[in-house]
């Protein structure tokens, strides 16, 4: 009877460790299913992010880009990429020229045009945000941009001294009009800096100065179209894109 009774006993136990053992089976593949789906999941929503922010980038610069074209519509030549003093030194930036055209006209009436950007005359222009000016992907202050032109004398932007459309006898659509920086490249949006052609030719060594998307940048053309360069293209062929009239062809 007690043979009976321990054999029993122990049978029990058994199966209660059995079921022990192949609940916490059960419990450990679902908890790295769940961790494998909350993974993924994550990843999804950051790449989601990073595709909505990659489409407000080129949203951003687009506008800027009919800003640009407006601007020498209206002139009949593009803004200088600064403008200067008696001295030569310099002022404002062409994104403060460019406010009336992205519907900031009540900001630029409120800039002292004649006094540098960071004059205290100018400081509560230099506290405003200007949307356009901001990529979606910087964390950074809302006033600093990430928005630029390239200023090479064979370029759209020369410098103090305005070009016009005429000027270009590139294809408009293969040559550049403002460009989206790297990581370490910023700027106050009043702040008169820009890119020189080193800057946005030389990318080497590869890694070293980081995109805002995935290794490729957004650019916008003298034709007003959007594209992204990749770091793939040639240094030779980044130069050729800034150039307004060196007979390239793409």
């Amino acid at each position: 009877m007690n043979d009976a009774h321990d054999t029993t006993r122990k049978v029990n136990v058994n199966r209660r460790k059995s079921i022990s053992y192949m609940m916490v089976i059960v419990l450990t593949v679902c908890g790295l299913f769940f961790a494998i789906y909350i993974n993924s999941r994550a990843h999804a929503l950051k790449a989601q992010r990073a595709a909505t922010e990659r489409m407000e980038s080129s949203h951003n610069v687009k506008a800027i880009a009919l800003a640009l074209l407006a601007y020498e519509a209206e002139h009949g030549e593009f803004p200088p990429a600064f403008t200067v003093d008696a001295n030569g030194n310099r002022l404002h930036s062409w994104r403060t020229l460019l406010l009336p055209y992205l519907d900031e006209n009540e900001l630029y009436k409120r800039i002292d045009l004649s006094k540098p950007w960071d004059d205290p005359a100018n400081i509560a222009a230099r506290e405003a945000v200007v949307s356009f000016y901001h990529c979606p992907s910087d964390t950074h202050d809302k006033q600093i941009t990430r928005y630029f032109v390239v200023v090479d004398d064979a370029g759209i932007m020369t410098g103090c001294i305005p070009t016009k459309m005429s000027d270009i006898t590139d294809t408009r659509y293969s040559t550049l009009l403002v460009v989206e920086g790297r990581l370490t490249q910023q700027a106050h949006w009043m702040e008169p800096k820009d890119l020189t052609s080193s800057d946005f030719v030389d990318i080497h060594p590869r890694g070293s100065t980081k995109t805002l998307h995935a290794g490729s940048v957004v650019v916008a053309t003298a034709s007003g179209d959007v594209i992204f360069i990749t770091d793939s293209m040639s240094a030779d062929e980044r130069y050729a894109r800034i150039t307004k009239s060196g007979n390239e062809k793409f």
